[in-house]
């Protein structure tokens, strides 16, 4: 891949568990800072990963959304992987439609988006739910409108980028970075 001058993909080894993915950093974290609840997204690649990944987010999030009047969200450490799994353990704090999606030279456009409590695909006027299984219920959220920074830095890439897409078309969203 370095001789075509691929620097984005990478050859992963094979793993069969969170401990032994050496790209697993563990779940999204979170605290109460001041009045905001800050929440830490780590990078995630992996199926073996996904389902502690999100219900450490939707934990998470529920715990700090009755007090939280607003949000940080830092992906300024976060170098990317699993998209669909990083934007479904925040979609509880991104707004119902299309949250990020392409446009190909043909015309075609796929779009990831939220309905309801679901992360959906759709392409050429189909739409798929996607089947992301987690052990806790789906957080509710008091104030759907709170605002939202985002945090981003050099390291950010790939799936968080995406995540960054998602994050700023909702309205009260600004980043930073």
């Amino acid at each position: 891949m370095a001789q075509v001058g691929d620097n984005h993909s990478f050859l992963l080894p094979p793993f069969d568990s969170e401990e032994e993915n050496p790209f697993f950093e563990g779940t999204p974290s979170g605290e109460m800072r001041g009045p905001l609840g800050y929440i830490n997204v780590p990078s995630v690649i992996g199926a073996a990963s996904q389902d502690a990944y999100i219900t450490g987010a939707h934990t998470m999030i529920a715990g700090l959304e009755s007090q939280a009047c607003g949000w940080i969200i830092d992906l300024r450490e976060n170098f990317g992987g699993t998209t669909p799994t990083m934007i479904y353990a925040l979609l509880p704090l991104l707004p119902e439609g299309d949250l990020y999606g392409s446009v190909y030279p043909s015309g075609t456009e796929s779009w990831f988006g939220r309905q309801g409590d679901m992360l959906v695909y759709t392409s050429d006027d189909m739409t798929t739910p996607l089947a992301l299984d987690v052990d806790v219920p789906f957080p509710s959220i008091e104030n759907p409108d709170a605002p939202i920074a985002v945090l981003v830095g050099p390291r950010t890439m790939s799936a968080a980028e995406w995540t960054t897409i998602a994050l700023s078309g909702r309205d009260n969203t600004r980043s930073f970075g």
